[in-house]
């Protein structure tokens, strides 16, 4: 921030309005965290039945850019058994829900891993841990701080595909 800007901030501290200075300190703490970002995967064979009425959405309607598509993991399941594989082979059977920060329901729903994205962007992934453990790290990433937080998690029919990265 210039040193203009920082001044006009201070002024309208010093007025009763302080949005432009929690601003300041809300971006400082962003970059002293030390992840940006942190998601849990869950394999949805072997899901917590407590999170069936969590609202995902289905990547489907991700990549269909339908923005309020948001159903009970529940209906989302029951999405993917009616789809006929034969008719569309490539039909992603996987979505994304999201957990409030408060929330504490879920603490001890297992995960199969959780990923770190460090301030590099590389991702480190640990295998297995809970919701207790993914909101521990966090705590420590910038997503934290921003005005909406969210803990991501992603519902995943095999994660084959992570392997690599798990082991």
């Amino acid at each position: 921030m210039k040193r203009a800007e920082k001044l006009k901030a201070l002024e309208r501290f010093l007025q009763g309005r302080n949005e432009a200075l929690q601003e300041m300190y809300r971006e400082q703490r962003k970059k002293a965290m030390p992840y940006l970002e942190v998601y849990g995967f869950v394999k949805i064979p072997q899901c917590s039945p407590l999170l069936l009425d969590l609202p995902v959405m289905p990547t489907e309607s991700i990549m269909d850019r339908k923005k309020d598509d948001y159903i009970a993991l529940k209906e989302c399941l029951r999405r993917f058994d009616e789809v006929d594989t034969n008719k569309q082979p490539y039909y992603s059977f996987s979505a994304v829900g999201s957990i409030d920060m408060e929330d504490e329901r879920y603490e001890a729903v297992p995960l199969d891993s959780i990923q770190i994205r460090y301030r590099n962007y590389s991702n480190r992934y640990l295998k297995g841990g809970k919701v207790a453990d993914l909101r521990h790290y966090f705590n420590q990433s910038a997503a934290s701080l921003d005005f909406y937080p969210l803990i991501l998690l992603s519902f995943e029919p095999n994660l084959s595909r992570y392997n690599w990265a798990i082991q």
